[in-house]
């Protein structure tokens, strides 16, 4: 099975049909990647998704996240108002026992959450007592990578310049496992994030200099049908864990 483009076209050829315009192509795309010609099953990496909208300009790719983003906020408030308080429990009873067979793990990051992102705390609270270090992410400024601060129940908290809480004291950490909070992924481990980088800068200089585990936290209503387009720059997640339970991407 052959999948054909031609460049500068915005069109490309799948199964002998030829599809024209950026969300036709998209689809035959996706008709490919999701196994729709012929029935054939296959074993597909991030670069065979990124084909999904390398067809397009930066410009397009950036459009086609942001819109993602506005219907992707929307139901992670529905879910949050559904079921927040319960689904964040949930996830801690499956995180618990998950956590516990990474024995690489010995420093986690998580964040503080803001407006209707899912509250990992009831994960950390479950953690109490274990020997466990956890950190929480600092903004240095737009461009550059996230810095981690140790946490305890202790520590006191200021309210950052992006609105999020961060401890006012405390060693710098650097995580084996970072928690992520989300608008949408995918089937793929790709994330949708807020679009500013933080964490794919972050994830990417961590995987260069050693093994890092991502870990995402949404509600399972926030995964996608559709193949969320990426950039260059983003990082996939290594696993979601949703209040069903635990996703595997196989990334690491």
């Amino acid at each position: 099975m052959a999948l054909h483009s031609r460049k500068g076209t915005g069109s490309v050829s799948s199964c002998g049909l030829r599809y024209t315009g950026t969300h036709l192509v998209k689809q035959a795309l996706e008709g490919f990647v999701l196994n729709v010609c012929a029935g054939l099953t296959l074993d597909l990496d991030i670069e065979l998704t990124k084909m999904l909208y390398g067809l397009t300009d930066l410009t397009l790719i950036k459009e086609e996240k942001q819109k993602l983003r506005v219907v992707s906020k929307g139901l992670r408030k529905q879910a949050f108002e559904r079921h927040g308080i319960t689904a964040s429990k949930m996830m801690a009873k499956h995180f618990k026992p998950w956590v516990k067979t990474k024995k690489e793990v010995l420093v986690i990051a998580f964040y503080f959450p803001i407006k209707t992102e899912v509250d990992p705390f009831p994960l950390v609270h479950l953690l109490h007592g274990s020997n466990l270090r956890f950190c929480l992410p600092i903004v240095r400024q737009r461009g550059h990578s996230l810095v981690f601060r140790e946490w305890s129940g202790e520590s006191e908290l200021i309210t950052s310049s992006y609105g999020a809480k961060v401890p006012a004291k405390g060693v710098l950490l650097v995580p084996d496992l970072i928690i992520t909070p989300l608008l949408a992924f995918d089937q793929f481990g790709s994330r949708l994030g807020y679009g500013g980088g933080f964490y794919d800068r972050t994830i990417g200089e961590l995987r260069e200099n050693g093994k890092v585990i991502a870990l995402g936290l949404a509600f399972e209503s926030q995964k996608t049908d559709s193949l969320i387009p990426t950039e260059s720059t983003d990082q996939k997640i290594d696993y979601v864990l949703t209040e069903k339970g635990v996703i595997s991407f196989n990334n690491c």
